[in-house]
């Protein structure tokens, strides 16, 4: 079989441009530009985040990207992830938001006939995983800058027939479908349930003693002085930190770092992404010595993005289903909520409320920053005990039929990634299929 370099499958390149934010004269086309902050939301099937911009029509007719094109991070990284993080342009991604750019710190190679781009990406993927690419970066004032041309030149890939390609990227691809699959499962159950809770805890149509949506029917209202607004006459309105309690995570330095075999995973605030946890290759361990025995996670869980320089992640959280080996950073803080109160402080944390609300209140110098005293001044109306029980007992069918999900993803997540590098090694056929 043939030897040959990457750079002998890869028939141009196609620079980034970030282009305007707005429409401007000379810049007035509107595409839509790859980071490499959206990289691993793409490949979770999540397209929401992608900026839009404007760019020129030279640019545009250079740089649009087709189906197929494989998107490389060329600037980036850190000590623990190299750069050279990939992600296939498909026909969905092009269907759902139109033109798609990638970014200045970004490239995108197209592959040349007699190649299947899927194969050549998850070759890819296959080389990142095995850390090849740490080989090949140079720093330019502290960023790590993937050097692409030597990269290419240097990597040996052994020539496959277009029919065996086909066959290796189908048997990954099999994965990565179940995969979408349940994702979409999920986010319309997330859907139901957020819409469960604005029915009745924004809207304030829980069903009354008849059955009846309360307020659309007539219930009693009351002004609340707390919350600006009015509440269902009896309910109640408490501060988040009396239905819940908080305790910040793990501090640790560089110094601390370990190995994964022997080190327990730190999550932070980008493994954070729209109410989900992620695993995006920018991962560190500490010994288990250092985490205490409140800032191990366990099923209901919230963990938050307490200290960020950006606003916008401020108040980031996601819920755990069940317990996590995985322990949380000094940036962010775990709530455990008291008996029945989980799932309704969680929503609440989602609610446009709460994020209107920590917006105002986060400050800091240089870094925006909540405190576990911030929680005492931010209010959430408490129903009867009855309906808080009757909302619990909804969400916790929906929240579980997620959490099944969620783990059958992480199997599949597992059982893929451990069959790529036995496919692209020979060691395994490719009729491979998840269960």
């Amino acid at each position: 079989m043939n030897v040959l370099k990457l750079s002998n499958i890869v028939e141009s390149y196609v620079s980034g441009d970030w282009g305007n934010e707005s429409y401007s004269d000379g810049k007035n086309l509107k595409v839509f530009c790859v980071r490499g902050a959206d990289i691993i939301p793409i490949l979770n099937n999540d397209f929401s985040k992608i900026p839009a911009r404007y760019i020129s029509q030279k640019s545009y007719t250079n740089r649009v990207l087709k189906a197929g094109d494989i998107i490389i991070e060329k600037s980036g990284g850190s000590p623990t992830q190299s750069t050279g993080r990939a992600v296939i342009i498909t026909e969905k991604l092009i269907q759902e938001k139109g033109a798609i750019v990638c970014s200045n710190f970004c490239v995108a190679i197209r592959i040349k006939q007699g190649w299947n781009p899927f194969y050549v990406f998850y070759l890819w993927q296959y080389l990142y995983n095995s850390c090849v690419f740490f080989n090949f970066e140079g720093k330019t004032s502290g960023i790590k800058n993937l050097q692409l041309d030597n990269a290419l030149q240097a990597i040996a890939i052994e020539e496959q027939p277009i029919s065996k390609q086909i066959q290796i990227a189908n048997s990954i691809e099999v994965f990565d479908r179940k995969i979408a699959l349940n994702r979409e499962i999920n986010r319309n159950l997330e859907a139901m349930a957020r819409q469960l809770y604005d029915y009745w805890f924004v809207q304030f149509d829980f069903p009354d003693e008849n059955g009846r949506p309360y307020k659309s029917s007539g219930g009693k209202m009351v002004w609340n002085e707390k919350l600006k607004r009015e509440i269902p006459e009896g309910w109640n309105v408490l501060p988040v930190n009396d239905i819940a309690s908080n305790v910040r995570g793990v501090s640790y330095t560089k110094d601390d770092l370990i190995d994964a075999q022997n080190g327990v995973l730190v999550l932070r605030g980008n493994n954070i992404q729209n109410n989900h946890l992620v695993q995006d290759g920018n991962v560190a361990y500490i010994p288990k010595e250092l985490i205490s025995e409140e800032q191990h996670i366990q099923p209901l869980d919230i963990i938050m993005t307490m200290s960020s320089g950006s606003k916008e992640h401020i108040g980031k959280c996601a819920m755990f289903q069940t317990a996590s080996r995985d322990t949380f950073g000094a940036f962010l803080a775990k709530f455990k909520a008291k008996e029945h109160y989980a799932y309704l402080l969680f929503n609440f944390f989602l609610s446009q409320y709460f994020k209107e609300k920590i917006k105002s209140i986060a400050s800091g110098t240089g870094i925006n920053n909540l405190t576990n005293q911030t929680f005492d001044d931010i209010y959430v109306a408490i129903p009867q005990y009855d309906i808080l029980i009757g909302f619990d007992k909804r969400a916790t069918q929906i929240y579980s039929e997620i959490g099944v999900i969620e783990n059958n993803n992480i199997a599949l997540t597992k059982q893929r990634d451990e069959l790529l590098p036995l496919l692209m090694n020979g060691q395994v056929n490719c009729d491979l299929s998840p269960d």
